[in-house]
């Protein structure tokens, strides 16, 4: 909902819309606590010492929890100031300049009415972290992002996040059908799914049959 918003913004005031990625996040936290850890395998360090961690490693529990922190600090030192409803949001004003940034782990989602303010605020983010500037928002979090500046509209779809379920499913080839029963199958209320045991209670016939008389399909689930 709070990407939906921001580009809805971005279409409704033709605000620039822009997408950041933040390279092995979790890496850039530093920890709090001594955590010491086994050398990783092919690494041999002939007697079985082990090492203490200076940074934060994907698969800590703390992980999520350091980067966000260091973000929190790293963004509120150039400038932005927290949302007090969503701790995902942070927004920059310099008179009639704004950039509002949302963020999602290790994605941000970037409106701002101001190309020069946005252009500066990514130079100075890269000088923290390993920013990969995707530019004009394309794709975020698996939905493409389709925007005409000129009609002012902009389109989500989810299309490849679809074949990629469709994919991994190995059912990418399988041809569409308007029912999952064999064609020319025709339902009545004869066909009820009521279980014997419901009758006896005296629950009477299924909810769809009770109310859509003429219904093909019939199922004990929706029984009263």
């Amino acid at each position: 909902m709070l990407y939906r918003a921001l580009l809805s913004l971005a279409a409704k005031l033709n605000l620039e819309a822009h997408h950041l990625d933040i390279e092995t996040a979790f890496l850039n936290g530093t920890l709090d606590e001594e955590i010491y850890m086994k050398a990783p395998d092919g690494i041999d360090t002939g007697n079985g010492d082990i090492w203490k961690l200076r940074k934060s490693l994907y698969g800590l529990k703390q992980a999520s929890h350091v980067w966000n922190k260091l973000l929190d600090s790293t963004l509120k030192k150039l400038g932005f100031n927290r949302c007090g409803k969503d701790t995902c949001v942070y927004s920059y004003r310099l008179g009639r300049k704004f950039i509002i940034l949302a963020v999602h782990v290790d994605n941000m989602l970037i409106v701002s009415n101001s190309n020069s303010e946005l252009t500066e605020m990514k130079q100075n983010l890269t000088k923290h972290f390993k920013v990969k500037d995707l530019g004009n928002v394309k794709f975020l979090l698996g939905i493409e992002v389709i925007r005409d500046r000129k009609s002012g509209t902009i389109k989500l779809l989810q299309q490849a996040y679809i074949n990629q379920l469709l994919k991994h499913f190995n059912i990418q080839d399988i041809k569409p059908t308007t029912t999952p029963l064999t064609p020319g199958v025709c339902l009545t209320q004869d066909d009820c799914l009521m279980t014997e045991a419901r009758r006896e209670k005296g629950h009477g016939k299924c909810t769809i049959c009770k109310h859509h008389q003429n219904s093909h399909v019939c199922c004990d689930r929706y029984t009263t």
